[in-house]
């Protein structure tokens, strides 16, 4: 299950979703990792598939990673965004074939402090684990993040929001 997910497709025939994992929670000064599945029903398309966002000074930040979609092909990858200081609340993500936007969507993000507490729950009964929702910090909160194998960031920096995962009678293989 997508926590936060996003879709979108026109007539190029290049569909994409996005999502993040952690229930769309990030915090200051970490990497976020942005899962993106991306498609193709045409003809064959080279492509980079963009994740932007503009922060509060207005300034942009762009992350890309170039993708081969040949005819009737489906890609899922991670792109890795840096979260800035303040946050932002959402991301742009673009599938971009010569300068030109041919799918977009957008992913919705929720800010965190970094006093704040995010646990990771990858469990078949997580309500079993609300209690964990009710610890008290001095000047943050704790947040609970349902989370699934497939939304697991594959290199280290996409786990940097992630203070604490509980794995419990879930298939990790």
């Amino acid at each position: 299950k997508f926590s936060q997910v996003a879709s979108a497709q026109n007539e190029s025939a290049v569909t994409i979703q996005a999502s993040t994992p952690f229930d769309g929670y990030a915090k200051d000064g970490t990497w976020i990792p942005v899962r993106v599945i991306v498609e193709n029903t045409g003809p064959d398309v080279e492509a980079s598939i963009q994740v932007s966002y503009k922060s509060s000074g207005s300034t942009s930040s762009v992350y890309s990673a170039d993708v081969s979609l040949p005819t009737t092909s489906r890609k899922e990858l991670f792109i890795y965004v840096y979260f800035p200081q303040g946050g932002v609340s959402n991301l742009s993500v673009q599938v971009m074939e010569n300068k030109k936007s041919i799918a977009k969507t957008s992913v919705r993000l929720s800010h965190l402090t970094n006093d704040s507490l995010l646990v990771g729950l990858m469990t078949d009964s997580p309500s079993a684990y609300n209690a964990i929702a009710d610890i008290q910090l001095k000047n943050g909160f704790t947040r609970l993040a349902q989370l699934q194998p497939a939304d697991m960031p594959e290199q280290p920096q996409g786990w940097e929001s992630l203070d604490v995962i509980v794995v419990s009678g879930v298939d990790t293989g």
